[in-house]
């Protein structure tokens, strides 16, 4: 099932968020109902602000290079190919072997004295894309066959060069 968060972070920060709402309807329901239906108003109307401003467009992500300064590090995704009714079963294992298998069959065409690539494989391809940045780095991304949509999502969200290839 796809996680309607970005990260394990942002949905700690939902439950944070929801359990400060709560609590803040709890203490004005204390005096009375008028009260705790203000506060319900008060919170609703904060949470929609909230999630309004997270729809800007923010500007892409500097990525810090790691590594030799000659060294160019690439990050090979490989969305799974999936049937919805394999995502809505939970069943991805079998995509998720094939995505790992096309990602490594990309890398090696990459290899090079000065190049370094890892694979960003799993059922959210932004996310995967988000760790192995965090802890590989990267200079360039890679997206394995068609997904024109990801390519464009991957463009907006960080200051790299992205490519498609199939």
């Amino acid at each position: 099932m796809r996680s309607p968060f970005r990260s394990e972070n942002a949905a700690f920060h939902f439950l944070l968020l929801t359990v400060a709402a709560f609590a803040i309807v709890l203490v004005a329901s204390v005096g009375g109902m008028i009260p705790a239906i203000v506060a319900w108003a008060v919170v609703s109307a904060f949470a929609v602000a909230l999630y309004a401003h997270g729809g800007e467009r923010r500007e892409p992500e500097v990525v810090r290079h790691v590594g030799p300064q000659d060294e160019r590090r690439i990050v090979v995704v490989a969305p799974l190919r999936a049937s919805p009714l394999h995502r809505l079963a939970n069943d991805l294992d079998a995509e998720q072997v094939k995505a790992k298998t096309r990602a490594r069959a990309a890398v090696g065409s990459f290899c090079g004295p000065h190049a370094r690539v890892a694979t960003a494989v799993g059922e959210d391809p932004v996310a995967a894309v988000d760790d192995t940045l965090h802890t590989f780095g990267g200079d360039e991304i890679v997206v394995l066959s068609g997904d024109d949509a990801l390519v464009e999502r991957l463009r907006e969200r960080y200051a790299l060069p992205v490519t498609q290839i199939d």
